[in-house]
């Protein structure tokens, strides 16, 4: 039995790490949902600067000692329906995050704390309820 020529065999291993490396699947999941206020779905405050909705949400991750570097901002729309881009515009890495809802112009708003700490799973997308009056959140498939 013959041995398969040298170059062949570097080409197959190299190929193999290729293949291992693209097989971990999706490093950011996908986050939409809704942003409630006692159940129903946020709107637009009125007599608000151009721009400004009056609703700012921030989802940080829970194991982060500098919030600011473990922060991403929702995307709300005027249906209260919401999107979080994440660092990499892909979505969230998995993890636990806390989440806090901003009501009020931008600068003299107040800030809701979330009482419920989410956990983000290694998925393709999740939706997320949070509820600013009752300061709840969940997160489904």
């Amino acid at each position: 039995m013959s041995l398969p020529p040298r170059h062949t065999t570097v080409g197959l291993l190299f190929v193999l790490v290729i293949l291992a490396g693209c097989g971990g699947g999706p490093s950011d999941t996908a986050v939409s949902g809704r942003l409630l206020e006692n159940g129903e779905a946020v709107k637009p405050m009125q007599g608000m600067p151009p721009g400004d909705k009056g609703w700012q949400m921030t989802f940080t991750q829970a194991d982060v000692k500098d919030p600011s570097s473990g922060s991403s901002y929702a995307q709300i729309a005027d249906d209260g329906s919401f999107r979080v881009e994440g660092p990499n515009k892909k979505g969230l890495p998995p993890g636990k995050y806390r989440i806090s809802v901003e009501k009020g112009p931008k600068g003299k708003s107040a800030t809701i704390t979330v009482t419920d700490v989410i956990e983000i799973p290694k998925a393709a997308s999740v939706k997320v309820e949070v509820d600013a009056a009752t300061k709840t959140a969940k997160v489904t498939p």
